[in-house]
């Protein structure tokens, strides 16, 4: 059974597509071995003792062996049937029909790394596709987004690719929406370079500054709102009508004052 130090240190898995293999499968591994279900994939199934005739063993001494032997054998199951229901639920629906089927997790696993396996120069190809059409979505965080592509790059350096901070930032700065137009001046026009950790906090800096931005055009929208509705709900009252219609006939039919004759 695993710990909860142990659950609180599982790596969180992307779904396999055929482009992120190796990191999938190092993360898929790693939880496994945190999840104390890699007995499968450790060890191969206990071999089923012979018969007793042929080991010359009778009686109470047998029945331990095999006690043992169904022991081990059990627990091997059990790691096998959770090894893959944890892979197959950690591949996606568009891809895990390539897959050559097995209900041995060796096997499974083997038959998904001759499928996505492929060559380095294809890989690289694939992530800076990537990288050149991504887009930040507005939602997920900028700090995020931009983890996630200095993630890429670092990842295409480690296939020899020369990817330099600027070239990475440059294309950062592509990647956001027009909103962030202002700031890609800025950007542009400074006279000092910025780091990757320079470049995420005053991007996360223009962030927070728009987000509250819209938050005081909403407030002020909201106040409109409540006046106008303020008002509207005071002359909808019917309380308040009928007392302003008796003000107005008093004011009508009142007398005109007392004149003194001498």
């Amino acid at each position: 059974m695993a710990s909860n130090i142990a659950l609180g240190q599982l790596k969180a898995i992307q779904l396999l597509d055929g482009s992120n293999y190796i990191e999938w499968r190092n993360n898929v591994l790693i939880n496994l071995a945190m999840l104390d279900y890699d007995l499968a994939i450790r060890e191969d199934p206990p071999e089923e003792p012979q018969p007793a005739e042929e080991l010359n063993i009778i009686g109470e001494e047998y029945d331990n062996l095999m006690w043992a032997y169904n022991k081990k054998l059990a627990n091997w199951e059990k790691s096998n049937r959770m090894c893959l229901i944890y892979v197959k639920g950690a591949i996606s629906l568009e891809v895990i029909g390539e897959i050559i089927d097995s209900n041995d997790i060796k096997t499974y696993l083997a038959n998904i790394e001759e499928s996505f396996e492929f060559a380095p120069e294809t890989h690289a190809n694939t992530l800076v596709n990537e990288m050149i059409t991504s887009h930040y979505d507005g939602k997920s965080g900028i700090r995020k987004h931009i983890l996630e592509m200095t993630h890429m790059a670092n990842q295409l350096r480690s296939m020899d690719m020369k990817i330099s901070d600027g070239f990475l930032e440059h294309i950062i700065m592509r990647s956001l929406g027009p909103n962030y137009d202002p700031f890609k001046i800025k950007y542009n026009t400074q006279k000092e370079e910025w780091t990757i950790q320079e470049l995420i906090l005053h991007s996360v800096e223009e962030e927070e500054r728009q987000k509250a931005g819209k938050q005081k055009v909403k407030d002020r929208l909201n106040l409109t709102n409540a006046f106008d509705k303020g008002k509207n709900s005071i002359k909808g009252n019917p309380l308040i009508r009928i007392a302003s219609q008796r003000v107005s006939r008093s004011k009508k039919g009142s007398r005109p004052p007392l004149q003194l004759f001498l």
